[in-house]
């Protein structure tokens, strides 16, 4: 916990503390008696909707806070980690890994999946039709959904993956052309149109902040979880969406990490100026994508490991040392 989450933890932080710990495994003698005490509390504090899924969010003496449903994101990353861990470690142990993240997984589909147009929902309780028709773009964990089609033998997570890249590139499509004409490729904090199958940027205020349509403290994330598909899986729409973003922050800043912008519209019209390691990281996996990017690559991982921890807060330090995970090759797919 800590700055923008002080005095209280979210199942987003609970997810990607799992997943960064089995990474760290071969690192950390302490990772899985860590890992089992994460399973543990994510066990001990269920979503009331659905108790495979996480309440999102507990104050500091671990009572559920506003409201116990979950939340997509932290979810995905659970069941992710669960995944990771039944291939680190097996299922031999005090824990079943693997009947924990298929278990979750079903859940995701039945709760957080919408019903017809099988995008992904914000959480398990969004069951009102304003709600379902909506997604937030920092969710769409490509290589995710592909693991859990895998590691599931359910044909719904092909047509999730298919529907969340359909979802992604009519955005980039229609919404993203600055006033040269070009493409940005930047995507929104959340997207609405689910139910006529028919995206669009969110109108300010749907969930969130006027901002809740241009890439903000959400869609941040995008360009890592956009590219990650093509350095673990290689596919092609990744790469193709990573080049986009890539194309146009490169000229947006000159190759100068800390030009980097807190939050655009997605025309690429600046919302607020300042180096935040959270709008900065994400972009080094887009880079990773292309070779030609290895300069502008490397002065953002001189950014990230330079740059004080006390400089940043939970957020953008947690995303830091994942996208630092993810550009040396020390993340790999269940």
């Amino acid at each position: 916990t800590g700055g923008e989450t002080a005095g209280m933890t979210v199942s987003e932080a609970h997810g990607w503390g799992m997943v960064i710990v089995v990474y760290m495994a071969g690192h950390d003698p302490d990772a899985r008696t860590i890992f089992d005490g994460m399973v543990r509390y994510y066990q001990d504090h269920p979503s009331a909707i659905d108790p495979a899924l996480m309440a999102w969010a507990q104050g500091s003496d671990c009572r559920n806070v506003d409201g116990d449903d979950a939340a997509t994101d932290g979810d995905l990353d659970i069941a992710y980690a669960l995944l990771l861990a039944e291939r680190q470690w097996g299922n031999g142990g005090a824990i079943d890994y693997g009947a924990l993240a298929r278990r979750s997984m079903a859940a995701i589909v039945r709760r957080e999946v919408h019903p017809s147009s099988r995008t992904l929902l914000v959480g398990d309780w969004a069951t009102d039709p304003r709600w379902r028709d909506g997604t937030r773009l920092s969710d769409y964990m490509f290589d995710h959904l592909r693991s859990f089609r895998a590691a599931s033998g359910d044909v719904v997570w092909d047509t999730v993956l298919t529907r969340s890249y359909e979802v992604a590139a009519t955005l980039q499509r229609d919404f993203t052309t600055d006033a040269s004409g070009v493409r940005t490729g930047l995507l929104p904090d959340f997207a609405v149109g689910m139910n006529a199958r028919a995206p669009r940027p969110a109108p300010a205020s749907w969930l969130e902040s006027a901002h809740d349509g241009h890439f903000y403290w959400n869609a941040c994330r995008t360009p890592w979880r956009v590219a990650t598909d093509y350095l673990l899986y290689g596919e092609a729409r990744s790469r193709d969406a990573a080049r986009t973003m890539n194309a146009w922050v490169r000229r947006a800043t000159g190759d100068v990490p800390t030009r980097v912008g807190t939050g655009y519209r997605l025309d690429g019209t600046r919302i607020n100026a300042g180096a935040e390691m959270a709008f900065i990281a994400p972009f080094a996996v887009a880079a990773a994508v292309e070779a030609s990017n290895q300069a502008w690559l490397d002065a953002l991982w001189g950014y990230l490991s330079e740059t004080p921890f006390a400089s940043a807060r939970y957020y953008g330090n947690t995303i830091r040392l994942q996208v630092m995970l993810t550009v040396s090759r020390n993340v790999w797919a269940p």
